[in-house]
């Protein structure tokens, strides 16, 4: 006659609580894992050494005289290259209800996704946003509109003034092929 199965009690499964990891690194060769702060070894993500910052300052931070053009205005687009324009839509995005959903997408140029993964290599060159057709960026350009922040050139750098938003947990964003 088999044996039935008897339930989990508390008592059958004492719950153990410890202060200390009780994990360990799947390569100990590496010799990166620290059990005192074992986040340490991701925390240099997304920097980059002095030497590639200087490479992408060459390419994504061309002077005002090259032959880069860019419309000022385009159709059903709210389109962001200056700090007081990234200011004024940095509010709108802040004061956004928690409700409402953010559609976000960007272009990364130098990188190679075949070696390396998104974190920490390329150069973000610009980042689009749709909210929803009632949502207004704040720039005139009336609600339901697509926003698309430049971020090379004269407009180098402009992203980061978006980092209060990009880091929110209270705004909720849906990225494109994340």
């Amino acid at each position: 006659v088999p044996q039935q199965e008897q339930p989990l009690t508390d008592a059958a499964a004492p719950l153990i609580i410890t202060s200390q990891p009780v994990t360990e690194p799947k390569h100990p060769n590496h010799n990166t894992w620290n059990p005192e702060n074992p986040l340490a070894w991701c925390q240099t993500f997304g920097s980059r050494s002095p030497a590639r910052q200087a490479y992408i300052d060459t390419i994504a931070n061309l002077p005002p005289q090259h032959d880069h053009t860019f419309p000022d205005r385009l159709e059903k687009t709210t389109v962001v290259t200056t700090p007081a324009h990234a200011a004024i839509v940095l509010k709108a995005l802040m004061d956004a209800p928690p409700t409402l959903f953010h559609a976000c997408d960007t272009e990364v140029m130098d990188i190679d996704l075949k070696n390396v993964g998104p974190v920490g290599n390329g150069y973000v060159t610009c980042l689009s946003v749709y909210s929803g057709p009632d949502f207004d960026y704040g720039l005139g350009d009336g609600p339901g509109t697509r926003l698309w922040i430049d971020n090379l050139d004269e407009s180098f750098g402009l992203l980061q003034l978006f980092t209060p938003w990009l880091e929110s947990e209270a705004h909720a964003k849906v990225w494109h092929n994340y």
